[in-house]
């Protein structure tokens, strides 16, 4: 059986104005429906990697110098992110990025704008937003400014959501929540993956929470893929699991070391 990627990026080479160096050659692929999880601590390419795919490297002076980035079956390399937006796929940026000054509603608005919907879709899409965002729902009056964090990730979320796309890039979603709040969002993920067949990329710096939720996952250092697996197979790894935090230039391991380490323990 043939498996249809949604996603496929080879080899990709990222710079930082002119000079510094972003990803080296990072590769890998999203199965259509599928979660796919980027791990990696802070600097290891996991934000750079995602804003090579949707097109928003160049915003901070960066641009891919050199692999392939296909969305769909095109060739979306150094592609308009707007239209990327218009073909399905969308990046709900780290940090909540909600407009401050306009209600919830208001928001969600703005993210089906994209499609040009009828008043009666408008009110359909919304409806399907709050079905999986009930919090949403109960705030759609008050200003996005004025939210929890957890309520502002989720509105992010479900702005991304409304514009109807087939892959949803979403960069550090756990980050300053509460873990109930993080658990509540995954499961609101992993529903929209299974009812609605909505393709996610995931990038955490939390493994155990992305690698629960996902299907696959990458593991990122220094710009470049230091292993990739199965989350199933990857979370039952003694070696991600002791090496995880590790960075050789302190005296700690890194996951090249853990790659070497587990390749040494199958052959004795």
């Amino acid at each position: 059986m043939t498996t249809s990627f949604i996603l496929s990026v080879e080899d990709i080479h990222v710079i930082y104005n002119k000079v510094i160096l972003g990803t080296r050659g990072i590769s890998l692929a999203v199965p259509e429906g599928r979660i796919v999880a980027l791990l990696g601590a802070n600097g290891a390419g996991k934000t750079t990697t995602l804003k090579a795919i949707s097109g928003l490297i160049g915003a901070e002076r960066g641009e891919v110098t050199s692999g392939r980035i296909h969305f769909a079956g095109r060739d979306v390399l150094n592609a308009d992110p707007a239209e990327l937006v218009g073909h399905g796929l969308v990046q709900v940026l780290e940090g909540r990025h909600c407009f401050a000054h306009l209600d919830v509603e208001e928001n969600l608005q703005v993210g089906a704008f994209v499609r040009g919907p009828s008043r009666r879709n408008l009110r359909d899409s919304l409806e399907r937003i709050y079905h999986y965002f009930p919090r949403l729902k109960e705030r759609r009056r008050s200003l996005a400014g004025y939210l929890s964090g957890g309520e502002q990730q989720m509105l992010a979320i479900g702005r991304a959501l409304i514009a109807s796309p087939r892959l949803v890039l979403l960069d550090e979603p756990s980050m300053g929540l509460a873990p109930q709040i993080v658990t509540e969002i995954f499961e609101i993920v992993r529903r929209l993956n299974r009812d609605e067949q909505v393709s996610f990329v995931l990038a955490e710096q939390n493994a155990a929470i992305a690698l629960k939720y996902s299907d696959q996952a990458y593991v990122l250092e220094s710009g470049r893929v230091a292993s990739a697996g199965l989350s199933t197979d990857l979370a039952g790894r003694d070696d991600i699991q002791s090496f995880y935090l590790g960075v050789g230039a302190d005296g700690r391991r890194s996951f090249r070391d853990a790659k070497h380490y587990h390749s040494r323990r199958r052959e004795n």
